[in-house]
């Protein structure tokens, strides 16, 4: 008989609980419906605001699911090609100059760990910048 008790005590609870999440989704949906109404009231008056009722929301950027994780970019050349490529053509030659190609190039993070690598397989040469900070590269 106790058994019966607890799952009546829990059916119960349950079903309370999905009456106040029901409840609760009804005012969010309003809330933000309320807020993209706003937004569009301001955009029409020239006045554009960040966020809104898409930050509310949370929603995702477009072609990205939401909470995933980013994937690994895939491009023409690797990225020794890519970092040897600048310094053969004398783009660039220093390491914030590398670096900076890098992020053009929307690649993620810096060239520092792919500057080291060649370095040390020998096919670049690493001298000191004299009178200022970091390094400049030439072809080994």
């Amino acid at each position: 008989m106790p058994r019966t008790n607890l799952t009546t005590q829990l059916g119960k609870m349950l079903a309370k609980l999905m009456a106040q999440r029901k409840k609760h989704l009804a005012v969010a949906t309003r809330s933000l419906a309320k807020v993209a109404e706003m937004d569009q009231i301001l955009a029409q008056a020239g006045i554009h605001v960040d966020g809104g009722a898409k930050a509310a929301g949370k929603a995702a950027k477009p072609g990205r699911k939401a909470g995933g994780r980013r994937k690994r970019g895939v491009f023409k050349e690797t990225a020794e090609e890519f970092v040897l490529g600048l310094v053969k053509s004398g783009k660039a030659t220093a390491t914030a100059e590398i670096n900076n190609a890098w992020k053009e190039a929307r690649r993620g993070g810096k060239a520092d760990n792919t500057l080291t690598k060649l370095v040390k397989g020998k096919q670049l040469k690493r001298a000191k910048v004299k009178g200022g900070r970091g390094s400049a590269y030439s072809v080994a």
